[in-house]
């Protein structure tokens, strides 16, 4: 009873902190990520062992190798009962002893791009038992799996279950935990901005910004350039600086033409919050032609438009790579074709 009631008190503050905190998220297992899973749970042991089951914490420390592909080492501790015969009393007795389970495990990942990944684990580790009277330690594998459900791109909630065997004496052991994992840093990958289209024959010239000098200044002109931001983030990436300076160039070779800076954003985060972002990536992007390059400030306009008008799957990772973006339209004052 006192076990179910403990694990029983995890689940409801999990299911409440799910409650709170917006659901409008999706899984980022990128490759080299770090990840941290703080979790508790129960321990059950084999009958033979005369250990009675009780609650564990465990705290993991993950690597992924690539999306699907990640490694874990998972350490288990608690305290629990040992039964033994006393033959001063004649009578069974109980003490309390330190319990530790350690494995270093290969994880599979399903769905690595999805709000909802579950996946597969197994790995080899030990057991480790120290009481007053009871002392053993035994290598033992492992396998199982379990699910994580992404709150964010960096947050999950997570459950486990494994099964443990003892390569000693066979004894067949099995962990339930449930917690967090937290993942920090790792690769995203860079998604290149679209090539621009043609226009339609009526409308005005789109001519992308490697071809800018072959148009004549009397003709109107329209330039595409698309920078690409990472999650919650304004500033503009590296790659993206040679394509802002060939914009540059060209409002520097016609001083007639006006910049609108448009920023957007994928559907994470809540959409006022998502509105800010996207302002300030375009005033970003504004800024830099402005410091870098000495284009008036009266010739680039911004806006931002938060989520509204996503251009890719906000539901795959990909997809919501290419929606963090901003989008310069640049014309010659006569009017704006896309």
């Amino acid at each position: 009873m006192k076990i179910k009631l403990k694990i029983q008190y995890v689940i409801i503050c999990l299911a409440l902190l799910v409650q709170a905190l917006p659901l409008n998220a999706y899984a980022e297992e990128m490759t080299g990520e770090i990840s941290i899973s703080p979790m508790v749970g129960a321990y059950v042991f084999d009958h033979d062992q005369d250990i009675e089951k009780d609650v564990i914490g465990a705290l993991g420390l993950g690597y992924n190798f690539t999306e699907n592909w990640a490694t874990e080492f998972m350490v288990n501790y608690g305290r629990f009962d040992y039964e033994y015969f006393d033959l001063a009393s004649c009578s069974c007795e109980k003490e309390k002893i330190d319990g530790v389970v350690m494995h270093l495990d290969a994880l599979y990942n399903f769905f690595p791009d999805k709000k909802l990944v579950p996946y597969l684990a197994a790995g080899v580790g030990g057991v480790l038992l120290n009481g007053d009277r009871m002392h053993d330690d035994y290598t033992a594998v492992n396998w199982g799996g379990g699910v994580k459900y992404f709150l964010n791109e960096d947050m999950a909630l997570r459950a486990d279950a494994r099964h443990i065997f003892d390569l000693e004496d066979s004894n067949n052991n099995a962990s339930l935990t449930v917690g967090m994992t937290f993942q920090f840093g790792g690769e995203e990958k860079v998604v290149p901005p679209p090539a621009p289209a043609p226009a339609p024959a009526p409308e005005p010239k789109v001519v992308p910004i490697t071809e800018f000098k072959s148009a004549p200044i009397k003709e109107k002109v329209t330039i595409d350039l698309m920078v690409q931001f990472d999650l919650d983030k304004s500033n503009i990436k590296p790659e993206y600086h040679d394509n802002i300076k060939k914009l540059a160039d060209f409002m520097k070779k016609y001083p007639e033409t006006i910049a609108d800076i448009e920023g957007h954003t994928c559907d994470i985060a809540t959409p006022a919050y998502n509105l800010k972002l996207s302002w300030r990536r375009a005033e970003s992007v504004k800024a830099y032609l402005m410091k870098n390059f000495g284009i008036e400030a009266s010739r680039l306009e911004t806006h931002g438009y938060g989520l509204t008008k996503p251009i890719a799957d906000n539901s795959t990772r990909q997809g919501r790579i290419k929606n963090r973006r901003v989008y310069v339209t640049v014309s010659n004052g006569e009017g704006t074709a896309k």
